[in-house]
């Protein structure tokens, strides 16, 4: 009763209707009022996937599920270590992808939040396709940077600045 599904890209309607039965079919037909329905994120897959197109340029995404509230205490220190990872001309996704390869205009990281603490990791970045390889390594190599060694004071000052002004 309220619940909207939306669904875009190359699926049939009938393809989109047994995709939504998978994610959502176990949930009750109707909820109480005031009763919140549980909601979970299924445990990530590692796996890559390709999909070959004769453009001229290919789009990187990767990430996967987190549990990471937004909001709350600690929100905008999340905030912070996400635009050092990947948003501007100063965070370390460009500067491995865009500064060190030239093999794109720009990347980014974010986290979308779902419901809860439940989010959605994502890097991307539109490269030259013959930098797809190297792209994609650089990206994995900054990630695992910044989960093994978080940010330095040095990069977080620059955004503190920002976010103040």
């Amino acid at each position: 009763r309220n619940l909207v599904i939306v669904s875009a890209g190359p699926l049939t309607r009938d393809a989109a209707a047994a995709l939504a039965d998978r994610m959502v079919g176990d949930l009750p037909a109707e909820s109480q009022e005031g009763e919140p329905v549980p909601f979970t994120l299924p445990p990530p897959r590692a796996r890559t996937i390709v999909i070959e197109r004769p453009v001229e340029q290919s789009v990187i995404v990767a990430g996967g599920p987190v549990r990471w509230a937004s909001g709350g205490p600690d929100g905008a220190a999340r905030a912070m270590a996400m635009a050092v990872l990947g948003s501007g001309f100063r965070s370390r996704l460009y500067g491995a992808i865009r500064e060190k390869l030239g093999a794109a205009y720009g990347a980014s990281a974010g986290v979308s939040s779902l419901a809860g603490s439940n989010g959605v990791f994502a890097m991307e970045s539109s490269v030259a396709n013959d930098k797809v390889v190297a792209a994609l390594a650089a990206m994995r190599q900054e990630y695992a940077t910044f989960r093994e060694g978080g940010v330095k004071p040095d990069e977080i000052e620059p955004i503190k600045q920002r976010m103040a002004n």
